[in-house]
């Protein structure tokens, strides 16, 4: 875990997010303990209070039960609950983020479906593109200048930015917040 106060994010936001993340990518199994109020605290110098904040926040959510005298504890079908959060999250704000991105672009619907798709399938090893050449798209900038190609996505331009945020969130398995990239 990691933690910044630079970046806006209330701690206690931050603690659920990375406690959030950490269960949906199995890093907390359900039924297993997580780490104490304290040993979060102590660890990270965060305030017990904050920290406690944080994950009354999960409770609250179905993702942790309290187990008196005992601890936190990932509840059952917490992994799910946390899955459907995140993928109400992605449509909602990062699919509006890349379209948004793409009309500024001049990038049209067949171009990012065929982009999103190919990628997609890349992540998931479901790609044979290996074996064909590709015909680059090349990319303006929103300063107008072309910054690379679509294709390939190995560029800093703010579409490759996205899909490199898509990619790395469908790796981690996170489909929702970007917590962890504000947070590391």
């Amino acid at each position: 875990m990691r933690f910044s106060t630079d970046n806006g994010v209330p701690l206690y936001l931050q603690v659920a997010e990375q406690i959030e993340v950490a269960i949906l990518t199995g890093e907390f199994a359900e039924g297993t303990q997580v780490p104490s109020t304290t040993a979060i605290s102590a660890t990270y110098r965060i305030n017990p209070a904050t920290v406690l904040k944080g994950m009354n926040l999960l409770v609250d959510q179905g993702l942790l039960v309290k187990r008196r005298g005992l601890g936190m504890f990932v509840a059952d079908g917490a992994q799910q609950r946390a899955r459907g959060k995140g993928r109400m999250r992605f449509l909602g704000e990062r699919v509006a983020e890349i379209a948004r991105e793409a009309v500024t672009l001049g990038i049209s619907l067949d171009d990012l479906t065929e982009a999103m798709a190919r990628r997609y399938r890349q992540i998931a090893g479901t790609d044979d593109s290996a074996d064909r050449t590709e015909t680059p798209t090349s990319v303006p900038s929103a300063s107008g200048r072309s910054t690379g190609r679509l294709s390939d996505g190995m560029d800093d331009s703010p579409t490759s930015v996205l899909f490199a945020s898509v990619a790395q969130m469908q790796r981690s398995g996170r489909t929702g917040s970007s917590a962890r990239n504000r947070t590391r």
